[in-house]
């Protein structure tokens, strides 16, 4: 009874952090709603139970993940909370399936789909990233055209990302969505089927981001100042998905635990 007592306790303060780093944005005009910061080193351990970051911090944005880490991901945190995984491989979604190691710069093989009814997580297009970054306005960054209120960059980040955040957020609530890290996005870079597309800048580069501009990389390249974040397809009228109901849900139907979380 104490070791049942204990683990429910562990899992409602589970659920509180979970919530925490997991809130999600409705965005105006789109059908999904976006994670308002990167996701963080603490969100991605608690799903993967690694950490491949080059500079350590749980509320710093995770980084030196690659493309196929970041869908793995997706598919994962998607699967435990009960919501349908967006990419399939060779027609799969379980994870498992698809034989890969996470976190090594391996690479995916086979047909990598995107199910583009899903409801659950995935990255979003550079069209739907651009979109949100903007936020319904016309500044030349992300939430203002002063690049040190809402960016983490060379200018002022003395080389190191910073807690996720910490900058003004744009006018959807947004957060360094012009700063701290890169951040993955689905589409193919160039036509190279082996290479995709991240946005956003990083505190390595200069002030010239451009909303037009965009860069690139191998799908399985893990670079430290490359991140992402998270997005969802919703109806028109849903209202923004609870973690913390998803956890209450779990607990008052006495899923064990270790069907959301591992």
């Amino acid at each position: 009874m104490k070791k049942v007592i204990l683990v429910l306790f562990s899992l409602l303060v589970s659920s509180a952090l979970f919530a925490d780093d997991l809130e999600m944005v409705k965005i105006p005009g789109k059908k999904i709603e976006m994670l308002k910061t990167e996701v963080t080193q603490e969100l991605y351990e608690y799903i993967m139970y690694e950490n491949p970051s080059f500079m350590k911090g749980s509320d710093l944005p995770v980084e030196s993940v690659s493309w196929y880490d970041a869908i793995y991901f997706c598919n994962k945190l998607s699967e435990r909370v009960g919501l349908e995984p967006a990419y399939s491989v060779n027609g799969k979604t379980d994870v498992y399936s698809w034989y890969y190691t996470p976190n090594h710069g391996n690479i995916i093989s086979g047909k990598i789909t995107w199910n583009s009814s899903a409801n659950g997580f995935r990255l979003p297009t550079l069209e739907e990233w651009n979109y949100a970054a903007r936020g319904g306005k016309n500044y030349k960054y992300a939430g203002g055209d002063n690049i040190d209120e809402v960016c983490w960059y060379r200018g002022n980040s003395s080389g190191v990302t910073h807690p996720v955040a910490e900058k003004k957020a744009n006018d959807y609530g947004l957060y360094d969505m012009t700063g701290n890290v890169f951040e993955w996005c689905w589409d193919i870079f160039y036509n190279n089927i082996f290479m995709r597309c991240y946005n956003g800048g990083s505190v390595y580069k200069f002030s010239d981001f451009g909303w037009d501009s965009y860069w690139g990389d191998l799908a399985e390249k893990q670079n430290y100042a490359v991140g992402f974040r998270i997005v969802r397809n919703v109806s028109g009228n849903s209202s923004a998905w609870n973690p913390s109901k998803s956890m209450e849900n779990a607990i008052e139907n006495k899923i064990n635990p270790r069907e959301l979380f591992e």
